[in-house]
């Protein structure tokens, strides 16, 4: 709803079909995640006030060429419900979260099981991991002191191996 531009708590409560109290909750939120900027315009309504998108905010846009969008979307579709049954495999080993958040045997559906039979969410899961190669581990590529902690990295896939090129690049000796 935000595009490039900036919008009006009105005009993003009328696009989304909430209401003015929900709609500032919402905002308030994605400010605080730095998804967007609100803009000091001067505006006291609620409906008058104005965002736009942040760097994050901006790279979760159809039209923008990073993949970080499709992995928020697996994350909210997929990864999250399981993440919600974790609480009660930690009481029965043999329970699987995954399987559980999205009614399956509880111990014989695994989340490549599930992408199997899903090719629309396997090709946005992909598509997130492949996105996250490039953006999201920049951290942990440059802090994490590789040497010291290990000889041997495997690479178990599912992006494009920028993650482990870049990780080499920094760390040669591992």
């Amino acid at each position: 709803a935000l595009g490039k531009g900036v919008r009006s708590g009105r005009f993003l409560a009328k696009y989304a079909n909430m209401s003015k109290v929900m709609t500032r909750r919402l905002m308030r939120a994605c400010v605080v995640a730095d998804l967007f900027r609100e803009r000091d315009n001067g505006a006291v309504d609620d409906d008058e006030r104005e965002y736009m998108n942040a760097a994050m905010g901006d790279a979760l846009r159809q039209d923008h060429p990073s993949l970080a969008k499709y992995s928020i979307q697996s994350f909210v579709e997929d990864m999250s419900p399981a993440m919600m049954q974790f609480w009660n495999a930690l009481r029965n080993d043999s329970l699987i979260p995954f399987s559980l958040a999205h009614n399956h045997s509880h111990t014989s559906h695994s989340v490549w099981q599930y992408f199997s039979t899903r090719p629309a969410q396997a090709l946005q899961f992909n598509k997130g991991l492949a996105g996250e190669d490039g953006q999201a581990h920049g951290a942990l590529v440059h802090d994490f002191r590789w040497g010291a902690h290990c000889r041997t990295i495997v690479d178990v896939g599912g992006g494009r191996g920028t993650f482990l090129a870049n990780v080499f690049r920094r760390h040669p000796g591992v």
